[in-house]
């Protein structure tokens, strides 16, 4: 985990502060911007015995820039905002993350980051989804609408990030995580708490993180989906040691869709 403050993601508010192993790139990239893009620069950063590479993300109208310093040199990419099928933050206590995927390629660019500075990512997301949906961000300040009030504490704190007041959520769906008992005492988690929502643009991804450090009640994934973007909707029943399940999977590019499991209750 970094220690380090220097290692700590920061704003860069002005050309003269972008980092001189991205400046001339930099400049190549956006020198045509009327005004300066909303950039982050990421230096590299220990995560156990893993090490990300330097990197900067520069938010230029509608298209998003990453800059990413490698042993085999500097790679950069391009991608249209309003082509991104997925934008997804994660958090798990120190680490956290910003992913996004660009239909129809599957591109993916990832970014990641100490919590600490967890504002400058949680702005660039709401940015990327003012772009996208045409809404303008207001967060819930009085709480999460009525139709979430039976949710455990994290989730409900969490929902009042995830959607625009102007655009409700038109359909939600909490799923509780399901585990269940084999071998007399060992318990095996099949899907972990996750919530549902869909509003008129946004197919919306509330859950809790199995994959980063600690138990999963520790994190949280929200993943945000423009309706447009998706290529397909299908529902398919599972069965786990004879029980039933549902499986809700959203095709979103061609090699990459999301997979929801949901108790056949539900």
């Amino acid at each position: 985990m970094p220690q380090a403050e220097r290692e700590w993601a920061e704003l860069v508010t002005a050309p003269e502060r972008v980092p001189e192993l991205f400046r001339d790139a930099f400049v190549r990239l956006l020198g045509d911007a009327v005004s300066f893009p909303y950039t982050i620069f990421s230096p590299a950063t220990s995560w156990g015995l893993r090490r990300t590479s330097p990197s900067l993300i520069a938010l230029s109208k509608d298209s998003l820039f990453h800059l990413e310093s490698r042993k085999e040199g500097l790679k950069t990419r391009r991608l249209p905002v309003r082509e991104l099928c997925l934008i997804e933050h994660g958090t798990a206590l120190l680490y956290s993350w910003v992913k996004l995927v660009e239909a129809p390629s599957g591109t993916s660019v990832t970014v990641e980051f100490n919590t600490v500075v967890e504002d400058f990512f949680l702005r660039l997301v709401e940015k990327l989804r003012e772009i996208q949906t045409g809404l303008a961000w207001e967060r819930l300040e009085s709480g999460a609408p009525e139709s979430l009030h039976g949710l455990n504490y994290k989730f409900y704190n969490y929902s009042r990030d995830l959607f625009f007041r102007a655009e409700p959520a038109l359909l939600s769906v909490y799923q509780p995580a399901i585990r269940r008992t084999f071998a007399l005492w060992l318990k095996k988690t099949l899907a972990v708490n996750r919530l549902l929502l869909v509003t008129e643009s946004e197919v919306i991804l509330l859950s809790d993180d199995a994959t980063g450090p600690g138990p999963a009640r520790y994190g949280i994934v929200r993943r945000w989906i423009p309706r447009r973007a998706l290529r397909g909707v299908e529902t398919e029943d599972v069965r786990y040691r004879g029980e039933l399940f549902y499986a809700l999977r959203l095709d979103l590019t061609r090699q990459f869709s999301e997979r929801q499991l949901f108790a056949a209750e539900e």
